[in-house]
């Protein structure tokens, strides 16, 4: 998609009605780590809760992908009330997820898709007030340490990358001492290091978070060599490759055209209506799911697809 306008995509994911002849009994598959030649430890057997799982990753990224459909315009302008609602299904996935994939403490040491589930979570339900940016990254920064020491990096997906430096660029840039914007970095860039070895983007999304954290004046780690590998050896091509054009962050003039000019002075009010209010509705059907409903997936260009 590399040169292409921001776009709306029209795929359908599962939702909450689709989902209910799933068979949750038959969820009784078992889970392990991973064995490397010679090891024979005894290691434990549990409980995988895969098919639990990933019905719930399907819900939330079925929010996920009603927030590019909203900021892509489709449907109209993004207006407070939108917006809000679609936050508020964010909060209410959260609630709705059964203890078992709500518990993240360390004794309980959570299986990894249960934790990739989180780092999704607070990576993705982004919205337009820092302060709930800020509040979300803080906890995305806590699940992903939690993930690292009990599981390593070494096994990171790519969206899981782009949800570090994602994350990481909301903390050296608002909130780059609490916490420390050097640990962040350090953080991240080991992170993206520890995972390259399986997926080669890594490097170049290493050099572009490094450049976020000049730009905003973060002093970079006294180990920056050793936690980065090849940093400053990666071009426009690589980049490209990495992420589809020069830079890791989403082309933010292409979205704020569809944000409607009154959303500052009804945010408040929206806010306490849908947000706060404790004997809210179930959110409406956003209108872009009306309009697709039934219909079949459609191919409107192929230029540079893949």
């Amino acid at each position: 998609m590399t040169y292409q306008k921001l776009y709306a995509p029209e795929f359908q994911i599962l939702d909450r009605s689709s989902s209910q002849h799933i068979d949750l009994k038959g969820d009784k598959d078992s889970w392990t780590f991973y064995r490397t030649a010679g090891d024979d430890r005894e290691l434990p057997v549990r409980t995988s809760h895969a098919i639990l799982t990933a019905l719930h990753q399907s819900r939330l990224f079925r929010i996920i992908h009603g927030s590019l459909n909203l900021y892509c315009g489709l449907g109209g302008m993004a207006t407070a009330e939108a917006i809000l609602t679609l936050y508020r299904r964010y909060l209410d996935w959260e609630d709705d997820l059964p203890p078992i994939l709500k518990q993240l403490d360390v004794d309980s040491q959570p299986l990894p898709h249960i934790l990739f589930l989180h780092e999704a979570f607070d990576g993705e339900s982004e919205d337009f007030l820092v302060s709930l940016v800020v509040r979300h990254a803080k906890d995305a920064i806590r699940v992903l340490e939690h993930s690292r020491r009990l599981y390593s990096a070494r096994y990171l997906t790519p969206l899981i990358s782009f949800c570090i430096i994602h994350v990481g660029d909301v903390l050296v840039r608002y909130t780059p001492h609490d916490p420390s914007g050097t640990q962040v970095v350090e953080f991240c860039l080991s992170m993206l290091q520890e995972a390259s070895p399986g997926f080669p983007i890594c490097g170049p999304l290493q050099e572009l978070f490094r450049r976020t954290a000049v730009e905003c004046g973060v002093e970079l780690p006294s180990n920056i060599e050793e936690i980065s590998g090849n940093l400053g050896s990666y071009g426009m091509d690589d980049i490209l490759d990495a992420c589809t054009r020069l830079d890791y962050k989403q082309p933010v003039d292409q979205s704020t055209r569809h944000v409607d000019e009154n959303v500052e002075e009804e945010w408040s009010s929206k806010w306490q209506q849908i947000v706060e209010n404790p004997d809210r509705p179930p959110p409406p059907t956003p209108e872009w799911a009306r309009k697709r409903r039934g219909k079949r997936m459609r191919i409107d260009t192929l230029l540079n697809d893949g």
